[in-house]
């Protein structure tokens, strides 16, 4: 036999010798919480090497994964309101591995990033101020066609609806003007925001929010000017890098609603690699006229002025269709030492808003309408951990972009009035935190956003068609700045039990205006600054009961809509 013959037949051997590697393993069990209950929707990742696949638990909570390699492999369960749960399974020997999962509850405490007074997300368990936390699982199990919706069944909280495409969150007495709105961190509020209820909210997708974080009561320490009744914070979903190489998954989910025939649509890609990822999105909706409980409509102009019932005219309530569409783009980037980098942007557009109170569904007006309503925002993100003396710090730039039209007329042969605004929010954030001695924190920023408002304001005769240019609410050219320092400390006295806080703010707010005779517009440069302060105790009784004191100083300066 030659020397090659003996060598391929010593490697036919060996490779015989090898244990397969064919991926015919199957991974099968029940997920059940503490008293033996299966757990339905739970999802289940198994990561064996490289490969990773995804399941869920059905109805009782059983579950199959087939195709897995007979190899070592991780399993981790998740599940909303119970502890993450990750074991190791071995199936290089069976064909058939069976498990049990056991998850526990996860308890009252939910990661909290609204009130950084540490620095670092907190858990809402152990802080003074009053928290709700509307997570990612409630939002999708409520029925909802824009943001605020998803808020009306938290405590403390009112949701009014003037028409279907907007909503107006009122917490402890105050809306609109009076409570900041933040995305991701970013001050959402401009300086053009009115008194009365606003839609403002109702522009951002719901589909791209991975959770609201919503405290009651003035945090102006932390937020700064219009925290009165408190502050509402969107937090989108923040692609992360990927721990098994590259990853590509994708997103569709479509909602159908019969009371007004609405549909909406929306589609994510995610894509994920050891040291980036960045997520793409897109979505519509069209919602119909509203069809109510036996086709009667208790506001109706017609009821209110002839004493007839609704149905004389209409069966569905008229001027509550609309439509909307947008995209979003999120990037992160692992930067080293500690580092990230993130990036946001977010485009909406909504179509076709009237307002249904004003028209028949109330005062009776012939037209009542909202175009363009329009937003674009977007930022970039810089954190990074230790460095120097510092423990974390991160630097965001932002552009806020916000368009908002209407169109106004009593009767056919009346004036038509149309306004539209448009600002231009750019803003500057920096925050820094140190803890001294495992149990003492500081945290300490300051924020600048320079806005940027044109604005006209037209009277149209619908005889003639003579238009005449007339003041708008705002003065066009105006400028707005608001600026603010602070500081926080908390402070953990006796470890689990006792927790002082305690924060100062300093903000300086900025109106001004150029001249415009023919408007009878003087140049005016009015500046505002103000002292806030807050202090919080929490007492821990027990492992699961808290007695809080918190007294706080709620602030808002008057804006360009107060004194333009």
């Amino acid at each position: 036999m030659s020397f090659v013959e003996v060598t391929a037949l010593w490697a036919v051997a060996i490779s015989l010798s090898q244990p397969s590697q064919i991926p015919d393993r199957t991974l099968s069990g029940r997920v059940e919480d503490s008293l033996g209950g299966g757990i339905p929707g739970a999802t289940i990742t198994v990561v064996c090497d490289d490969q990773v696949l995804e399941g869920m638990s059905d109805e009782v909570g059983q579950f199959t994964m087939l195709g897995l390699p007979p190899l070592q492999c991780l399993v981790a369960v998740d599940m909303e309101h119970f502890a993450k749960m990750t074991v190791d399974v071995d199936l290089t020997e069976n064909s058939v591995f069976d498990a049990k999962l056991t998850l526990s509850l996860a308890g009252l405490e939910a990661e909290v990033v609204v009130t950084p007074a540490l620095g670092t997300a907190e858990q809402s368990f152990g802080v003074p101020e009053a928290v709700t936390v509307t997570t990612r699982a409630e939002i999708k199990s409520r029925p909802h066609q824009i943001l605020p919706q998803v808020l009306r069944e938290e405590t403390g909280i009112l949701v009014q609806q003037t028409t279907t495409a907007q909503g107006s969150p009122f917490i402890r007495g105050f809306s609109a003007q009076r409570i900041v709105y933040l995305l991701d961190g970013v001050r959402f509020n401009t300086s053009t925001f009115r008194a009365g209820a606003t839609q403002y909210l109702g522009w951002i997708n719901p589909a791209l929010v991975e959770r609201l974080e919503v405290v009651r009561g003035p945090s102006s320490v932390q937020y700064g000017s219009d925290s009165i009744g408190g502050t509402i914070n969107v937090l989108s979903m923040e692609p992360t890098p990927s721990s098994v190489g590259r990853r590509v998954t994708g997103v569709v989910e479509g909602v159908f609603g019969s009371a007004d025939l609405s549909g909406s649509s929306n589609a994510t890609v995610l894509v994920q690699d050891d040291t980036w990822a960045f997520r793409l999105g897109g979505g519509g909706r069209r919602v119909g006229e509203l069809r109510t409980g036996r086709g009667r409509d208790s506001h109706s102009a017609v009821t209110r002025f002839l004493g007839l019932p609704s149905k004389t005219l209409y069966n569905k309530l008229p001027d509550t269709d609309f439509s909307q569409t947008g995209a979003h783009l999120a990037a992160t980037f692992d930067a080293g030492d500690d580092a990230s980098l993130n990036a946001f942007f977010l485009h909406e557009e909504q179509f076709g808003v009237s307002r249904h109170d004003r028209r028949l569904g109330g005062d009776g007006r012939y037209r009542s309408e909202f175009e363009p309503q329009r937003l674009d925002f977007g930022y970039i993100r810089y954190q990074q951990g230790q460095m120097g003396w510092l423990d974390g710090w991160s630097a965001s730039l932002s552009l806020n972009r916000q368009q908002d039209g209407r169109l106004e007329q009593s009767h056919p042969n009346s004036t038509i009035e149309r306004q539209e605004g448009r600002v231009l929010a750019i803003g500057y954030q920096a925050r820094g935190a140190r803890v001294i001695a495992d149990r003492h924190a500081l945290t300490f920023g300051g924020e600048l956003y320079d806005e940027y408002i044109a604005a006209a304001r037209t009277l149209q005769d619908p005889v003639t068609d003579l238009l005449t240019t007339v003041r708008p609410r705002i003065p066009d050219g105006t400028r707005y700045t608001s600026s603010g320092l602070f500081l926080q400390t908390a402070s953990e006295i006796v470890p689990g039990r006792l927790t002082l806080r305690a924060g100062i703010r300093h903000g300086y707010f900025l109106f001004r205006t150029r001249s415009v005779p023919r408007f009878n517009v003087r140049s005016q440069r009015i500046p505002v600054n103000a002292l806030t302060f807050h202090s919080g105790t929490v007492l821990g009784l027990t492992d699961t009961m808290n007695v809080t004191f918190a007294v706080s100083r709620g602030f808002r300066a008057a804006n360009a809509f107060d004194l333009g």
